[in-house]
């Protein structure tokens, strides 16, 4: 999901080198901002990404049964 998000982040970056590419619009002061928040953000998230420690990917054993967690719910499924 993350990468995703980060891909559907340039696409405001996209556009306005497209518009400058192919209709040669030149960008204005606030897309340059613009632009620059969102690539030094995608920077930042790429940097914590990579400074979170990983999960155990083991789950702790249960501590009951499925039949007591069936007692104690009352519901056995359709």
């Amino acid at each position: 999901a993350s990468e995703i998000s980060l891909a559907n982040s340039f696409a405001p970056i996209a556009g306005v080198l497209a518009s400058y590419l192919i209709l040669g619009e030149v960008p204005t002061t606030p897309q340059y901002i613009g632009g620059s928040v969102i690539i030094l953000g995608i920077i930042f998230n790429q940097i914590g990404v990579s400074k979170v420690p990983s999960q155990p990917s083991e789950l702790p054993p249960l501590d009951r049964s499925t039949e007591d967690i069936d007692r104690t719910v009352g519901f056995k499924g359709v």
